[in-house]
């Protein structure tokens, strides 16, 4: 937000700009200094008047409304000059800010979703057992449950418990592809933020 003072020339028709440098105070005054502010609700123009009286020790001082329109073309008494003063906002760099802030919402919103399912991964795993064979070890997938109540073996009409160990490999590939799609996704609203 700035406060910007346009002068005209009537005879040549020239238009110059210039920015008046202050500080917005909570997004409801805009201090020019220490004794002059403009209220940013009703646009109206204050200035600090020192009050003088005999009982006070100390030196006081009120805020007196002025009449100063904004937006709006004066004639400087005696010249062909004409000023106006306007508060414009820096619009395009709050949207640049909301952007950012909605991108990086996003972003992390992808990184929470990401690490959910890679706890949920490691959680329920699948497993699988190694049956002995003459040449190798083959092992059979006996599908997923959680990583604290293995899967039993089914062997024809038998059920033998504790044979099956977590695959590892799968659950390395199941991770390989997660982190691919999820870093693809964070790149990707990565380069439009930029």
């Amino acid at each position: 937000m700035k406060l910007v003072k346009e002068t005209k020339r009537l005879s040549t028709g020239e238009v110059t700009r210039e920015e008046i440098p202050g500080k917005v105070w909570k997004n409801k005054r805009f201090y020019l200094n220490r004794r002059e502010y403009i209220d940013l609700e009703t646009k109206q123009y204050y200035v600090s008047r020192p009050l003088y009286s005999k009982s006070s020790l100390f030196k006081q001082s009120e805020w007196v409304p002025i009449n100063f329109p904004l937006n709006e073309w004066i004639r400087i008494y005696g010249t062909d000059i004409l000023e106006r003063y306007s508060i414009e906002e820096e619009q395009d760099l709050k949207d640049e800010k909301r952007k950012e802030e909605k991108m990086t919402k996003l972003q992390k919103f992808i990184i929470i979703i990401y690490l959910i399912i890679v706890a949920v991964a490691f959680i329920y795993v699948p497993w699988e057992t190694r049956l002995p064979s003459p040449n190798s070890n083959v092992s059979e997938s006996l599908g997923y449950s959680p990583i604290w109540s293995p899967l039993p073996m089914i062997y024809g009409d038998k059920t033998i418990p504790n044979l099956s160990i977590v695959d590892i490999k799968r659950v390395i590939l199941e991770l390989i592809a997660i982190t691919a799609i999820f870093g693809v996704l964070f790149v990707c609203f990565s380069f439009k933020r930029d």
